[in-house]
């Protein structure tokens, strides 16, 4: 005999990365951002390296972080930092590991105002 004691089920919206849904915005060292509350979706970045080389960089979400090898003049995939449900202030920032700079933008479903 089986028994299951105490689950239960909750519906949650699910993303769908439509245009008119996310929100994409340019990457500031420090800037924060707040998520849309009752979808889980990701938070993610894409860098590009703004010298003729490629240049390692870390994006961090809060705790979460990710490190991503920025192209020359041209945007990386998206890499994705966190998976997030609820309506929460997140502080992004990112570190450059190499001797030139990178430029960045931030995915994700921002909270409505």
């Amino acid at each position: 005999m089986r028994m299951v004691l105490g689950l239960s089920f909750v519906a949650l919206a699910s993303p769908i990365w439509a245009d008119e849904e996310i929100t994409i915005v340019p990457l500031v060292d420090g800037m924060t951002i707040t998520t849309k509350e009752g979808v889980i979706a990701p938070i993610s970045v894409r860098v590009q390296s703004l010298g003729p080389g490629f240049c390692a960089s870390r994006v961090s979400v809060g705790d979460h972080s990710v490190e991503v090898l920025a192209p020359p003049l041209t945007w990386s995939d998206w890499y994705e930092v966190t998976s997030v449900f609820s309506s929460i202030s997140h502080t992004v920032s990112k570190t450059v590991l190499c001797d030139t700079d990178i430029i960045g933008e931030v995915r994700y479903y921002a909270q409505e105002e």
